[in-house]
């Protein structure tokens, strides 16, 4: 298969689970990346907005909006530091751990869905390729004519 058959399709099978993952996410009035900042504000609560941003690898301000959006929907709470008033501290809210447990379970489905048909041979072979992939391309960052 030729290499941009194969990056076409790459992208292509991604861009329909973004489009599934977004309806999903929908219904749950969360937009895409919010679970995954829910399940880290979880696992490490009273972190900053600058400790979601590094581990998120995204500026502090990108994460300020979705931040706003959560807050307002009763997801996070946010509290100045008592040390350090220019920073915020992130809390998840119980209503926050809920959606987020709901969320996961869909994601998961979704997940069981998108691999219906396919067995473990394939699966661990489609693996090994994709962190072949990830591999060449955090080593090669430069195109070369």
């Amino acid at each position: 298969m030729e290499s941009n058959a194969a990056a076409d399709r790459c992208e292509k099978m991604m861009a329909l689970r973004r489009a599934r993952m977004r309806r999903v996410l929908l219904r749950r009035g969360l937009h895409l990346g919010q679970p995954e900042m829910l399940s880290y504000i979880s696992a490490h609560p009273g972190c900053s907005q600058k400790q979601m941003a590094d581990s998120a690898g995204v500026t502090p301000a990108s994460i300020a909006a979705s931040f706003k959006r959560m807050e307002s929907a009763g997801l996070i709470r946010r509290r100045a530091d008592t040390a350090d008033t220019r920073c915020n501290r992130v809390y998840i809210t119980e209503r926050g751990k809920q959606e987020l447990q709901i969320c996961q379970q869909d994601i998961e489905r979704l997940n069981q869905l998108m691999l219906e048909g396919i067995s473990q041979e394939e699966l661990d072979a489609f693996c090994r390729c994709i962190e072949k992939i990830s591999e060449n391309l955090r080593a090669k960052d430069e195109i070369r004519d």
